[in-house]
């Protein structure tokens, strides 16, 4: 076959956008994950408990905020990992129906 490119409908076009809006917002939230945990033990340590000191304050507590700034970067992680898969599955959604749409045509062209 001389043209083996297909043009895109403009079905194929929003669910590209989507993707890329979706692999866009992955990231932004991966990477806005950090800054925030940071921002967070930032304003316990000048405001909350931890403006007292740290090695003063009571294991369980160290440890409550410990995972509370784990679950704050785990959450951002969790999020991304959702935007990658739908973006990602946006993409092989429309490589798959381009296959079967020249799959379809190559199959009349042998007839």
């Amino acid at each position: 076959m001389e043209n083996d490119t297909q043009p895109l409908t403009s079905k194929h076009r929003k669910l590209i956008n989507i993707s890329i809006a979706a692999n866009i917002l992955a990231w932004i939230v991966f990477v806005m994950g950090i800054p925030t945990a940071i921002g967070q033990f930032r304003m316990d340590f000048y405001i909350g408990d931890l403006a007292t000191s740290w090695a003063r304050l009571p294991f369980e507590i160290q440890i409550n905020r410990a995972l509370a700034y784990m679950y704050i970067v785990l959450r951002g992680f969790a999020f991304w990992l959702l935007l990658k898969g739908v973006s990602l599955g946006l993409s092989m959604i429309i490589e798959t129906d381009m296959n079967y749409r020249f799959l379809e045509e190559e199959g009349e062209e042998d007839e």
